[in-house]
């Protein structure tokens, strides 16, 4: 929606990042095709958005996304020769129990605190930002889950880190949104989060307790 979108390093950047999260880690595609879900449900163009947004560039903008995934078509090789090799092996956990994981990993097992605030989001989810954050967020676990179901070879319960972003942008996004309400509870949470990272990190007991993690 920006008025220099012309410009050749964001014309350029946006493919060459999406084929480089690609690369990087097979879970990526998680986020690739919740960009996708996203500009296909929320951004069409319309008279009450920005002008800018037409809808030449909302399908500029889709051609660049194929083009970042076509970037991605010479590994696809390999990665057909990874599953003809290891298709017989499995590694897979329940929805439940992946869900689980996550969240006690991700909040230091401070659930009880974590919960809320996320859930506090749902009160600005008219705002883009957000809007946007909890469509990625599902998007997401729903991709992971097929890879969880179907390609169980391919799956390991780290791979439900790539939640973590999301869900860090969404307790920063509610906790901006507190703060000017209340100033002390957000520092506190994000002091007592740090806090317990900071003591879990000395003991080996936290990563036991999430089954098939790498010792």
């Amino acid at each position: 929606t920006r008025k220099n979108y012309e410009l050749r390093w964001l014309r350029w950047g946006f493919p060459l990042t999406l084929a480089a999260a690609l690369y990087t880690h097979y879970v990526a595609a998680a986020f690739v095709i919740g960009i996708f879900v996203y500009h296909i449900l929320i951004e069409r163009p319309s008279e009450k958005k920005e002008k800018q947004l037409t809808q030449k560039r909302w399908r500029e903008i889709l051609r660049l996304w194929f083009n970042g995934c076509l970037l991605f078509a010479p590994w696809m090789g390999v990665l057909l020769t990874h599953i003809l090799f290891e298709r017989g092996s499995s590694r897979s956990s329940s929805l439940l129990d992946m869900l689980n994981y996550t969240l006690y990993s991700f909040t230091n097992n401070t659930w009880i605190i974590a919960i809320p605030i996320l859930l506090l989001s749902l009160l600005f989810i008219k705002q883009r930002a957000i809007r946007f954050l909890w469509l990625w967020f599902g998007t997401t676990v729903i991709v992971i889950v097929m890879m969880n179901t179907a390609a169980s070879f391919l799956f390991h319960p780290r791979h439900f880190l790539a939640l973590l972003p999301v869900m860090t942008l969404l307790m920063a996004a509610t906790l901006n949104k507190i703060y000017p309400y209340s100033s002390f509870a957000t520092f506190a949470f994000v002091g007592i989060w740090f806090g317990m990272g900071i003591v879990y990190a000395e003991s080996p007991d936290f990563l036991t307790r999430i089954e098939k993690h790498v010792e």
